[in-house]
């Protein structure tokens, strides 16, 4: 969960949908990756729900991985569904 002060300081300087206008970098910061940054902290690994056809940039996502954006170079990634259509999650589901 993102800090509240960190979210509001945010708001109040660039505006609710600044993001429009400035990317996503800022925002995601703020909101998704500090609050996963403090949960992931302490942690040897961590699964996820990505899927190589979700993005282009997903397209080589491995199932296992040394978790290139958070840790510090030993935090293992899980990525169970990387193989997985959209089709293939709701027949699962």
């Amino acid at each position: 969960m993102p800090y509240h002060e960190s979210t509001e300081k945010l708001v109040k300087e660039k505006v609710l949908f600044s993001f429009y206008n400035d990317g996503h970098n800022e925002c995601c910061s703020v909101r998704k990756i500090a609050p996963l940054k403090r949960a992931l902290d302490g942690l040897d690994a961590w699964i996820t729900g990505q899927r190589k056809n979700q993005s282009p940039s997903r397209s080589n996502l491995p199932v296992i991985q040394i978790d290139p954006a958070f840790g510090d170079g030993e935090l293992v990634k899980f990525n169970p569904l990387a193989n997985w259509t959209l089709k293939q999650v709701w027949q699962y589901i």
